[in-house]
């Protein structure tokens, strides 16, 4: 496999995902970590685990002792975190943010924490004050949303635990704008077009929370759900999207093998009567019409694809990137 070609040309020091399909079916079994960070725990992939607590067990196994001889990283704000880490114990560093208003709690206010605190978040990014087991500093990031600031500081983390210095890791934060198709900008001169992966009810309304504060205008959010996946979180999408978007182009995703109209209306179920809302089957259309038709100053979120070059209808993979519709709709504004 890769990890044994990389380890046959040298290679030291991987990072991976390790999904709980992964963890579930046994296709790490035999590896060990030496870092381990847990980011959120939320409705997803039901279609394999079938309720939220196989799901969480699934994703603790990376966490054992047979998998895991180095610390664990893990979010508390996750309420899924909290549990893991109460499990774990000495074994773990937790991870909290504090923006300035709330200033006046301790800023470690347990050994084995790190926090990030003095937060001040902004279109151009964030920075404050990072503060680890192992020292502190101040840090700048250009990613937008509270939730990329969680998953640096997780990262921050899990390399401090491995034997880096944080003086280093704190100099390279700037330069670091974000990972592809994750609240990725595509250059707009009169309004913000924004692509992101969110596929979740919590990983849109994560992506919507990071983006109003700065909306001039209207915030229209672009989304559909992939087919013969977890039909539970449907209408938790649409109530999501509805709660904090101003106008809902409800689109196909990756409708494999199902009927996309069907994906459509089971979204439609979760939005509360009166919402405005707009269902184009045709990916590429809904994005051309929603960003056509912004106004100056709107804001509108493509959600679901991200960084994904090809959309799944039947058994077919048609070339597809949600960046390069944007793109091409922009340029035709």
């Amino acid at each position: 496999g890769h990890l044994a070609q990389a380890v046959a040309d040298g290679v030291q020091r991987a990072a991976m995902e390790v999904s709980s399909h992964a963890l579930a079916q046994q296709r790490v079994a035999g590896l060990r970590f030496a870092g381990a960070v847990f980011t959120n725990l939320s409705q997803d992939h039901l279609d394999l685990h079938g309720d939220m607590e196989s799901y969480f067990q699934a994703k603790a196994r990376l966490f054992g002792a047979d998998m895991l001889h180095g610390r664990a990283v893990i979010n508390q704000e996750d309420r899924y975190g909290q549990r893991l880490h109460r499990q774990l114990g000495g074994k773990a560093w937790g991870c909290r943010l504090l923006d300035s208003r709330q200033g006046n709690q301790p800023p470690l206010a347990r050994d084995g924490e790190l926090v990030m605190c003095d937060l001040s978040m902004g279109a151009g990014g964030g920075e404050g004050r990072l503060i680890s087991p192992v020292g502190e500093g101040r840090f700048r990031s250009p990613m937008l949303g509270r939730y990329n600031l969680m998953n640096l500081l997780q990262a921050v983390g899990v390399l401090l635990s491995c034997g880096a210095p944080l003086g280093p890791l704190l100099e390279q934060v700037p330069r670091f704008g974000g990972v592809p198709g994750r609240m990725e900008s595509i250059g707009a001169p009169d309004l913000t077009v924004v692509v992101d992966y969110a596929h979740t009810p919590d990983g849109l309304t994560s992506a919507l929370q990071a983006l109003r504060p700065f909306v001039a205008g209207r915030l229209i959010c672009v989304f559909g759900c992939g087919g013969d996946r977890d039909r539970g979180k449907r209408p938790l999408m649409g109530a999501a999207a509805a709660e904090l978007a101003d106008e809902l182009v409800i689109t196909s995703d990756n409708p494999r093998t199902e009927d996309p109209e069907g994906i459509l209306e089971e979204i439609c179920t979760g939005l509360p009567a009166g919402i405005p809302h707009r269902r184009e089957l045709d990916r590429n259309l809904a994005i051309h019409r929603a960003v056509v038709q912004a106004a100056a100053g709107d804001t509108v979120l493509i959600a679901g694809k991200g960084h994904e070059r090809v959309q799944i209808i039947g058994h077919e993979q048609r070339p597809f990137d949600d960046r390069r519709v944007a793109a091409a709709a922009i340029a035709q504004r």
